[in-house]
């Protein structure tokens, strides 16, 4: 039972990851309470799941339970004391958590042995992290300096907008009605263009070449 739950940790992150991406612009709908109490269960699942998501090696699982943790504590704290710094931290560490969860995915994936739908899985949470990495690093800069990103609307902008930004560049659709316009904004952008490009060129080509070499491997045994 427990190697059978084992096989869907990297699904279970990523149904958690699209149904955030898909949920959380219905959240405006809703009175900020609730909408903000929705968010932050979100994102503890998320940030729960990727946590299981790396559980393969003990000592990983135990360096993200540290990382989680506060993490989750200072999301509900935001809430319950509505100070925007809490937020804010919270972010930075989701930045650190992500990135820590996506280098460990990456790790399993691009490693020898057969291609399986864990590899295919753990190869599309890694995308999504990127993008929600920098999602969150473009909140962050917009919070700190307003003037980094021109956004067309006429509203406070919520996460599902760095996020819509960040996918767009991270595969450079380049829609053009959010952009950049301060030097680091624009590094930002540039680097996560090139990020997205290398990822698809060299996680693909890693698959393919697994896949390809696990028949010879086969064969040449016999």
């Amino acid at each position: 039972m427990k190697l059978y739950i084992a096989r869907f940790r990297f699904a279970g992150l990523l149904l958690f990851m699209f149904l955030f991406f898909i949920l959380e612009p219905l959240l405006g709908l809703l009175d900020m309470i609730t909408a903000q109490i929705l968010l932050n269960i979100f994102q503890t699942l998320i940030l729960l799941a990727a946590v299981y998501a790396v559980s393969g090696k003990r000592h990983t699982m135990i360096i993200a339970c540290w990382l989680v943790a506060p993490t989750v504590l200072l999301f509900w704290f935001s809430l319950i004391y509505p100070d925007n710094l809490f937020l804010y931290v919270a972010f930075a560490l989701s930045i650190v958590i992500y990135a820590f969860i996506a280098t460990s995915i990456l790790k399993f994936v691009l490693n020898r042995g057969p291609v399986t739908s864990q590899k295919i899985y753990g190869a599309l949470c890694a995308y999504l992290l990127i993008g929600h990495i920098w999602a969150l690093i473009f909140r962050l800069l917009y919070t700190w300096h307003p003037g980094s990103l021109n956004l067309a609307i006429q509203r406070e902008p919520g996460i599902h907008d760095f996020i819509y930004f960040s996918f767009v560049t991270l595969t450079t659709l380049g829609y053009g009605d959010i952009t950049p316009l301060e030097p680091v904004a624009r590094a930002l952008s540039w680097i996560e263009a090139v990020i997205g490009q290398f990822y698809i060129a060299v996680v693909v080509a890693r698959l393919v070449g697994l896949h390809i070499g696990a028949p010879e491997k086969k064969a040449s045994s016999d």
